[in-house]
């Protein structure tokens, strides 16, 4: 495999060598089979940058990207850390993230891989860094509202992302009971398994192999004050003898505040 990725990314007649970051891998175009993607390098004193590089699961190149050049005046950049695959930002979609030399982090979406399955999503496989997957993980759960600084009355959204790097996990349970201030406020839906609501209590059961993601409504109760903070929380059980929660805030009445953005 080491040939393999020195073939794909050197390319003698370029007059200097690239090196390539360990892989990750992934489905990305719903074909069905995963895709090889990792980053390369440029040779120092080269100024030459190295690349994003996606391949199918045969090893032919599918896709390559520039990365940006280097800061100030270091005369080489690239990636040489292994990519992350993750959803930073909340959306259906993942994400990759770069460690670059001389560029610092860079992020790029992965559109249309809502539904695909992370197979070796970091360096050696998870963030425990064992370089195995003896079970499937929950940990990459996420939960969001929508908005997150509502009026008293309004109607929020949450969303809970439930993906595992590993194998399939087929008997996995979420439990949320909203708490005091909210109500629900209907629009259940989950893209798989089975979700249902009783009491203000939302749980859903089924199989994780694919990313799953599971919606709901609720309401902002009209009496709630002005500042105050609602934390909701989801109980998620992995069926193999494992807990863990994700929580969403918001801040009724509240504000937003964008801090700049600071580059150099």
């Amino acid at each position: 495999e080491h040939v393999c990725w020195a073939e794909a990314v050197y390319q003698p007649g370029e007059g200097f060598y690239r090196r390539a970051s360990e892989p990750v891998v992934a489905g990305l175009n719903n074909d069905g089979h995963p895709e090889v993607i990792f980053a390369s390098c440029g040779q120092k004193g080269s100024n030459r940058t190295g690349k994003l590089h996606i391949l199918d699961y045969l090893g032919a190149p599918i896709y390559e990207l520039d990365l940006p050049p280097a800061y100030g005046s270091p005369d080489w950049n690239g990636a040489l850390a292994a990519p992350t695959l993750a959803d930073i930002d909340g959306d259906p979609d993942l994400e990759l993230v770069l460690n670059t030399a001389h560029a610092g982090f860079v992020a790029y979406d992965l559109p249309g891989t809502a539904d695909e399955r992370i197979l070796w999503g970091t360096g050696r496989g998870g963030y425990q860094r064992t370089g195995a997957l003896t079970r499937g993980s929950l940990d990459g759960a996420s939960k969001h509202v929508q908005p997150s600084t509502p009026a008293p009355g309004d109607v929020v959204r949450y969303t809970i992302r439930l993906q595992t790097p590993g194998p399939a996990l087929d008997d996995v349970t979420v439990t949320d009971a909203l708490p005091a201030g909210l109500s629900f406020a209907g629009n259940l839906s989950a893209t798989s398994g089975a979700a249902s609501e009783s009491g203000g209590v939302i749980i859903w059961q089924g199989a994780v192999s694919a990313p799953v993601t599971i919606q709901f409504d609720a309401r902002v109760g009209p009496d709630v004050g002005a500042g105050e903070v609602i934390v909701n929380r989801a109980v998620i059980d992995d069926g193999a003898g494992n807990r863990l929660q994700r929580g969403a805030a918001m801040v009724v009445g509240g504000a937003a505040v964008y801090l700049p953005v600071v580059g150099r």
